[in-house]
């Protein structure tokens, strides 16, 4: 579980999501800050390294050397961007464009 604080702090929240109605008349200026911290609920990690069992033995062949540590690399990497719902350990998923987007999108939650 976390907990944020926002500025400007009249943030309406409702359903996971946070808005602020703002008037910006032209050439203006706003800033929104978030932040958000972990409250210590519980260990805050990734699935990281090791989780993904069915790739383990994944092997490449070709003609270049290069196609097998390629494999191996690229493996590594979607390992490194699994994060866990700490209340549903076994769901997993990519957090694709960290640290800008590490949730779901509309449409990959439907799926």
């Amino acid at each position: 579980s976390t907990s944020q604080r926002s500025s400007p702090a009249d943030a309406l929240a409702s359903a996971g999501l946070l808005r602020w109605e703002v008037d910006l008349p032209p050439g203006a200026s706003r800033s929104v800050e978030l932040r958000v911290r972990p409250d210590g609920a519980g260990p805050v990690r990734a699935a990281g390294r090791g989780v993904m069992r069915s790739t383990a033995g994944a092997r490449a062949t070709g003609d270049d050397p290069r196609v097998q540590p390629l494999l191996a690399r690229s493996v590594e990497d979607l390992q490194a961007l699994l994060l866990r719902d700490p209340g549903h350990p076994s769901d997993m998923y990519p957090a694709a464009g960290a640290p800008w987007r590490c949730g779901l999108a509309p449409a990959e939650a439907l799926a």
